[in-house]
């Protein structure tokens, strides 16, 4: 045991003996040491006037109980969807308690370039055969050339980002975006707040 430390009061850890709040339950020290303190001159002087008949002694100890401490409620991303602070995090459809969540990650998401690429091809085949009716070169042209903005589309398509929550009972998509740098600040301010409130 150092010279510099002293058992909390409340929880009996140690703890150095200028500390205000102890670092582990956060009991408030300096109620206990007001407690602690030598009785004034007055009091002293009272009690010895008194005889033993005049003083009980109580047979109960004075138990000290902490004084609960919350701290406070530390915003670290904030805006038109999201919100992240220490005890919540916010997604327009889902809320989660920061107490209960374990991880928060970034989830890269490829874009479905299939669907996009059928979906022009089948339009431009049933344009192009109703034309081709008429005229083969023509109905020609238009196959091609739906064949080539589907896979101009799927080229194009990019890739889709999400903040992936994992509590201790489930885990899934909070919120997604194709902008990386916005889904990164949110896991990193989701991150944040987890490590510091621990």
């Amino acid at each position: 045991m150092d010279d510099n430390e002293q058992a909390c009061p409340y929880c009996a850890k140690m703890i150095s003996k200028e500390a205000m709040l102890c670092r582990h339950c956060y009991g408030d020290l300096s109620k206990a040491r007001d407690i602690q303190t030598q009785p004034s001159e007055p009091a002293v002087k009272a009690i010895d006037e008194m005889s033993a008949s005049d003083i009980e002694v109580s047979q109960t100890a004075v138990k000290f109980q902490p004084t609960p401490v919350h701290k406070p409620n530390i915003t670290y991303f904030k805006d038109d969807s999201v919100s992240i602070t220490s005890r919540h995090a916010n997604f327009p459809e889902k809320t989660y308690s920061m107490a209960k969540v374990i991880s928060v990650t970034l989830k890269e998401v490829e874009a479905n370039r299939f669907a996009v690429s059928c979906l022009a091809i089948a339009i431009g085949s049933t344009w192009a055969v109703f034309e081709a009716i008429k005229d083969p070169i023509v109905g020609g042209m238009i196959l091609f050339s739906f064949v080539a903005i589907a896979v101009f589309a799927a080229a194009k398509q990019r890739f889709r980002y999400c903040v992936w929550v994992r509590t201790e009972s489930l885990e899934g998509e909070a919120i997604s975006s194709k902008d990386k740098d916005y889904i990164e600040r949110i896991v990193e301010a989701a991150n944040k707040a987890i490590v510091e409130n621990e």
